[in-house]
């Protein structure tokens, strides 16, 4: 596979990746992070190899662009497990308080 073709492919994963996570569908983000995972693994195949120097360009270039994905990709995963965390939290009281509420209901003298 060329570099540009690899690149291509990995930005687009990126996208499926960003809504997927977007729409909470962590399986098939699992899945393509695991696709992306191995088109990655390639990508620094290809380019610990000497290439020509028009592609190291397009390596760097497109190298940059997919640090710039990570990071907003990384950004975006934090905020749904910071949302995921603090609906974790809230069930947690919820569900306290109507164990509570049972308790009272069921043993009026304690």
């Amino acid at each position: 596979m060329d570099v540009s073709h690899l690149l291509s492919t990995i930005y687009a994963l990126t996208d499926e990746i960003r809504r997927y996570t977007e729409a909470w569908d962590y399986r098939a983000l699992r899945e393509k992070l695991d696709e992306r995972e191995k088109c990655l693994e390639e990508l620094h195949r290809i380019i610990s190899q000497d290439l020509p120097l028009d592609q190291r360009r397009a390596v760097g270039e497109g190298i940059r662009d997919v640090l710039r994905a990570n990071r907003e990709l990384c950004a975006l995963l934090k905020g749904r497990e910071d949302q995921l965390k603090d609906e974790h939290i809230r069930f947690r009281k919820g569900r306290r308080g109507i164990r509570a509420y049972l308790n009272r209901a069921y043993n009026p003298g304690r």
